[in-house]
């Protein structure tokens, strides 16, 4: 087995789904995506820029992105997966998440579990309901997700 786990590489060869837009902006593999400025054509990575922004997936590692680097370039085609068992990264501002917990996304684009606590810094995540951690691990870390879209999602201020 490879020693390293690289974000928005399928984790599991189970049934998937994903759709394939635009990249708006630079998408790290493995980061939350949200609706691009044309919904119908274009993602953006979460950034929690605003509390109107639509969840769309996790960014799929590809060979359409900047490998070296571990991106989406702006204008590529970008693979955004809907449902199913992925690696990603919990963001250095997570707590430690155990196999189970619910998935919500921070402002930097990368994972914590939900709830997330709420504040009023004018920046936004989304706690996903059809989503759970499938491995435990600390913050900075890549654990497993499971996403089963549509799902109902909760955006809210941090």
């Amino acid at each position: 087995m490879r020693s390293t786990l690289n974000p928005g590489e399928l984790a599991e060869g189970r049934r998937m789904s994903a759709d394939s837009k635009a990249s708006e902006g630079t998408i790290p593999f493995g980061a939350g995506a949200k609706a691009g400025t044309n919904p119908e054509k274009q993602v953006a990575a979460w950034d929690g820029a605003t509390g109107n922004d639509k969840f769309k997936g996790i960014a799929m590692f590809s060979i359409e992105g900047d490998l070296e680097n571990g991106h989406y370039p702006d204008g590529v085609p970008t693979t955004v997966l809907r449902k199913g068992v992925i690696w990603v990264k919990l963001s250095d501002n997570a707590s430690a998440v155990t196999a189970g917990d619910q998935v919500a996304i921070r402002n930097d684009s990368l994972f914590d579990k939900a709830p997330l606590t709420t504040g009023t810094s004018g920046s936004y995540g989304v706690e996903l309901t059809n989503a759970e951690f499938k491995t435990a691990g600390q913050p900075g870390e890549v654990v497993k997700v499971e996403i089963d879209m549509p799902t109902a999602t909760k955006v809210v201020q941090l």
